[in-house]
């Protein structure tokens, strides 16, 4: 039995399309080169256009479970799966859901052959000249490229989801497509389609739905990460208002009621075991490199690891890890639960992370040893100026002398030389930028500008290696489910100072250290104050690792007091470094026993 189109009627209400704006030459010869490019492919697709399958929501719903594992190989770090995945008919969707995920996603869905030509002529421009410009797919475009193709932006993936949208649409009804993407689209929070995202956003079966809450659940398919109202409300809201403004547009709304309409309120996120303390710290550090390291956005990663079956392999060692955790926590007991510590430690000849600690906010929250949250490293940034001046000086090993032109080379000479080691960003009063973007004063030195522990770790793995950096990494590698490599890391080697500027900047480091505890700490070891105690540091290195360890408050800039009312001085970091030296040390010892 074939089944009929049920077009959402607009109940009156015209559709009024903005005038269209100009394009410039650059995009008129950019469009019309790329139409030309699409339509060879779409040419050529054509003789093959039998053999193009339409996916069906049997085939998409397929998952598995993607593990993440410490550097052994089969220590769980953390599990992403998806939510148990509910497909329900069309019938069972209230109108008023499936017309707030119209407005949000394609308004002319009852009208159109499949695809779009206006959105197809932005994302060709976008194609064309590298930006980004959006609204290119409609809703049978989306179900084919999430159900079948690949996320890549190219002409000929183009070309094949044109294709295969237009078969679609020949082939299916208006409804039951519709049927398709809403059972098989990502809604983030492990949820696949609109039944089990219902439940993951307010608890309650999809036919339960308001008009308010369907426009919510439409809203975040845009970006299910930064548009989940617990994550980002106020973008959140904004694009809800999007859709609600929409609905009215096309009378599906009252419009006398859109700006009294209130915003639902949803749950909290479901949150696995792996998701808390500083294991989800670890674990949403880990995604988000995974994120950089196959340059797609954060939504995309966690719908591959929540669906696709994948094994990741971290540089983590378990031990260490575990020994960082528990000497922050030894280190502080009894202090003001306001203060946090981070401890991140780099194999100089590698680059990998062997441990990350970055608090026990969890999984998506607050990370101190991010990049997102570098803090004031005060003379713990001594060496980077002193190896330029020794790299000046080649042939004066005199500590004086190298001191002398340390201070005269200022904060840009030890900024050019943190950036070759391993500092990529710095911390202004503008949030962090690029390291290369922001002017020091010399006046002040660049220990003033807050960095990254991760970061800072890697800049002392670059002394370590006697000035050969590495990037620090977390990801070793990624299989698919069946055990494929699909992602290596590459580490590369470059030289940042020459070897005789790394010996001697971490000799004179140390010995003109002020603290008088870094010489406690095996290797070389150098401390650093900032802002009247309100940020304390140790960073020290041997030949096998580096580590930076940072001990401040977790939200606010102010001198750190120990629970007997006195100042929190270097010893407390010290503290955590010689508790995680000791404790990665013993474990060791005990595994050749």
């Amino acid at each position: 039995m074939s089944l009929t189109r049920n077009p959402v009627p607009a109940r009156g209400v015209a559709r009024v399309e903005p005038p269209a704006r100009r394009l410039s030459g650059r995009r008129r010869i950019a469009l019309g080169a790329a139409f030309s490019v699409l339509a060879l492919l779409v040419a050529a697709l054509g003789g093959g256009y039998g053999a193009l399958s339409v996916p069906l929501p049997t085939a998409a719903a397929v998952t598995q479970t993607s593990t993440v594992v410490y550097a052994d190989g089969t220590t769980p770090l953390a599990l992403f799966a998806t939510e148990d995945r509910e497909i329900v008919p069309l019938s069972r969707v209230p109108i008023h859901v499936q017309r707030a995920v119209l407005a949000a996603e394609d308004r002319s869905f009852y009208s159109h052959g499949g695809v779009s030509p206006t959105g197809i002529a932005r994302a060709l421009v976008g194609l064309a000249t590298g930006e980004d410009r959006g609204g290119g797919s409609t809703i049978t475009q989306q179900y084919i490229k999430n159900s079948r193709l690949t996320q890549e932006r190219t002409f000929g993936r183009k070309a094949k989801e044109i294709v295969m949208a237009i078969k679609a649409d020949q082939e299916f009804s208006k409804n039951r497509i519709l049927e398709l993407y809403l059972n098989t689209i990502f809604f983030g929070r492990g949820a696949f389609g609109i039944q089990t995202a219902a439940k993951a956003y307010f608890g309650k079966d999809v036919s339960k739905l308001t008009p308010e809450q369907g426009a919510v659940l439409a809203a975040v398919i845009k970006d299910p990460t930064n548009l989940d109202p617990r994550n980002n409300p106020a973008g959140a809201k904004k694009r809800w208002d999007y859709v609600i403004g929409g609905m009215a547009e096309q009378g599906w709304y009252p419009r006398d009621k859109v700006a009294s309409a209130a915003y639902p309120t949803a749950s909290a996120p479901k949150r696995h075991s792996w998701q808390d303390g500083q294991n989800g710290v670890l674990a949403d550090a880990v995604v988000k490199e995974i994120s950089r390291s196959l340059r797609i956005d954060a939504a995309r990663t966690e719908k591959l690891l929540d669906d696709g079956g994948y094994t990741v392999l971290t540089t983590v060692d378990a031990t260490a890890q575990k020994a960082a955790a528990q000497a922050a926590a030894g280190a502080l007991a009894g202090q003001d639960p306001s203060i946090g510590s981070a401890l991140v430690a780099v194999e100089p000849s590698t680059g990998r992370i062997k441990a990350y600690y970055g608090g026990t906010a969890g999984y998506g929250r607050r990370d101190l040893a991010g990049r997102s949250r570098p803090h004031p490293p005060g003379s713990s940034m001594r060496p980077y100026g002193l190896a330029r001046a020794a790299s000046d000086l080649p042939d004066d090993d005199s500590a004086d002398s190298i001191l002398a032109a340390a201070r005269k080379a200022g904060g840009e000479g030890a900024k050019e030389v943190a950036a070759k080691a391993g500092i990529t960003v710095l911390g202004t009063g503008e949030g962090t930028k690029p390291i290369g973007d922001v002017t020091i004063d010399d006046s002040i030195g660049i220990g003033r500008y807050p960095v990254a522990v991760v970061e800072q770790a890697s800049g002392y793995a670059t002394f370590a290696a006697r000035g050969t950096h590495r990037d620090p990494y977390l990801v070793d590698r990624i299989a698919d489910r069946t055990g494929r490599v699909v992602y290596r890391h590459r580490s590369t080697a470059t030289t940042a100072f020459p070897e005789r500027s790394a010996l001697l900047a971490g000799k004179i480091a140390q010995a003109t250290d002020q603290s008088g505890e870094a010489t406690a700490l095996p290797g070389v070891a150098v401390s650093g104050t900032q802002d009247g105690n309100a940020d304390l540091w140790i960073c020290g290195y041997t030949d096998q690792l580096a580590t930076a360890v940072w001990v401040g408050h977790q939200d606010t800039e102010a001198p750190l007091v120990t629970d007997g009312g006195e100042p929190m001085d270097t010893s407390t970091p010290v503290s955590i470094l010689q508790r995680f030296t000791e404790g990665t040390t013993a474990s060791a010892a005990d595994g050749q026993t």
